[in-house]
């Protein structure tokens, strides 16, 4: 027999309180079958569920060889070309070296 005062902090949720309280059982809530028709059952719940899954986790087909071949040349060729030359060298600015230039400035007097 529960009461108000056997409610503690451990509770999780002001939901699963209620529940403990009214003793109602956690509700079904249907699944949606290939065919439309909601499904309450265990055992169709769990097939809805595996056949999702098998969906999911299908290997991708490679169905158009050319298309792969395609781009396997155009990567293997990318990769290939040599690097076009630098017309600068770049300037690697570190936050310390931003850091560093801020705190060497002299503050301005605006008033």
């Amino acid at each position: 027999d529960y009461r108000i005062e056997d409610a503690s902090d451990n509770t999780a949720s002001l939901h699963r309180l209620c529940r403990i309280f009214t003793r109602s059982p956690a509700p079904v809530r249907p699944l949606l079958h290939v065919d439309g028709t909601l499904r309450y059952r265990t055992e169709d719940r769990v097939d809805i569920l595996a056949t999702h899954l098998e969906t999911l986790f299908r290997p991708f087909s490679i169905s158009n060889s050319d298309q792969n071949q395609l781009i396997n040349d155009y990567v293997r060729n990318f990769f290939a070309a040599p690097l076009p030359p630098e017309e600068e060298p770049q300037i690697f600015i570190t936050p310390r070296m931003v850091r560093d230039a801020i705190s060497k400035l002299k503050p301005k007097n605006f008033f």
